[in-house]
């Protein structure tokens, strides 16, 4: 079976990272197409970055699974915009993950907050790119797989 994790450039668990909840959000939408990536701001002042690539696998078929990366405080230059404070407490993390008798692959994040909204980023049906459902983004959410697809594992 082959197992694929998220990319990512820091050694902390997700969980822990996401325990302060999230402040801010910048979508980096070209002006025709899908998002390229998605910035949180975390409450605890960090700012990571949510991008897509695809892993190739055998016979052509290929999947796609997010790469995270926490930047520098030099990330002054995104333009956020702030959230209610409702997201300072995530109730539910979870990775979405496509699991069969071949794949077992981390594609995707789900969070729920106290009020049960939710923020779901996917890799897109489009290349190199990311799909956002959220209460707060209004958007088209065309991700690379139905939605039923995923399966829920608690971060």
């Amino acid at each position: 079976m082959i197992e694929i994790n998220f990319k990512c450039n820091f050694k902390e668990s997700l969980s822990s990272l996401f325990e302060s909840g999230i402040e801010s959000y910048s979508v980096v939408k070209p002006t025709n197409g899908r998002p390229d990536c998605i910035y949180l701001k975390i409450k605890d002042g960090r700012t990571l970055r949510l991008s897509s690539y695809i892993n190739e696998l055998d016979n052509w078929d290929e999947i796609g699974s997010l790469k995270l990366d926490v930047l520098q405080p030099t990330a002054s230059q995104i333009n956020f915009k702030k959230l209610t404070s409702k997201w300072c407490s995530i109730k539910r993390a979870s990775r979405l993950v496509i699991h069969d008798e071949t794949i077992k692959a981390d594609c995707g994040l789900k969070f729920i907050n106290e009020l049960d909204h939710f923020l779901i980023i996917l890799p897109s049906s489009f290349p190199n790119r990311v799909e956002i459902k959220s209460t707060f983004y209004d958007g088209d959410f065309e991700p690379e797989c139905d939605l039923v697809q995923y399966s829920e594992v608690k971060l």
